[in-house]
């Protein structure tokens, strides 16, 4: 009898856990922003993704969020010259 009641609980653990995760991953899944706006930068000399990310991410966003945007829509890796001339993203 005690064997049944140990599975029960384990049972019923397990599906508390999975529905705790399922949960917490429909929270944490944003809805992903278009920006109002893309304009042209050159970058400038001892610029990093960083300082333009700095510019021009909205209040609501995070630094690593937005530098994420602007290399994939740029197509870019983390290295930036200066002279190139990228897209910035305007939200």
């Amino acid at each position: 009898m005690k064997i049944y009641s140990w599975r029960k609980f384990l049972t019923f653990i397990a599906i508390v856990l999975l529905l705790a995760i399922l949960i917490l991953s429909i929270i944490s899944v944003q809805e992903k922003r278009t920006p109002e706006a893309i304009e042209s930068y050159t970058v400038q000399s001892g610029e990093t993704l960083w300082s333009i990310g700095t510019k021009y991410r909205p209040d609501d966003m995070s630094i690593q969020e937005y530098i994420y945007n602007l290399k994939s829509y740029n197509n870019i890796g983390s290295i930036i010259y200066a002279g190139q001339v990228i897209e910035v993203l305007i939200y």
